[in-house]
């Protein structure tokens, strides 16, 4: 009788990573301070601009939003962020931040996003 041995130089673990299945975009994450919209307001769209890339998000008056933009620079980043309510805008500002690498199924899994995070306050300022 023959005994037939299989070895793997693989150790068990690494054969076959197991990946969640959460999803992320590159962009910028819009944090909005209670108190900066009217309390009427039904809908705010967000625009968020970065590296002069532009992009427009509805918010539907929520507190926090991330506006997809393709192609995020690893770095410091220069971010604008206009808040339009009811057709008119109601925050405009302008901030410099640090993108951040963000891996939401963990290292060796997609997506691999870059994110530039930013407040709009209530005082007006735009901070990161």
């Amino acid at each position: 009788m023959a005994v037939i041995a299989a070895c793997s130089s693989v150790p068990p673990s690494a054969a076959h990573k197991s990946c969640s299945a959460i999803g992320a975009y590159s962009g910028v994450n819009v944090t909005i301070e209670s108190g900066l919209l009217p309390p009427t307001t039904e809908a705010v769209a967000v625009k968020a601009c970065l590296a002069r890339v532009c992009k427009t998000f509805d918010a539907q008056n929520a507190p926090e939003v991330v506006v997809p933009i393709p192609s995020v620079p690893n770095g410091n980043v220069t971010v604008s962020v206009s808040l339009i309510a009811k057709g008119r805008t109601v925050f405009d500002g302008t901030t410099t931040v640090r993108t951040i690498k963000r891996q939401p199924n963990g290292p060796g899994c997609e997506p691999t996003v870059w994110q530039a995070t930013v407040t709009a306050r209530a005082n007006g300022q735009l901070t990161g």
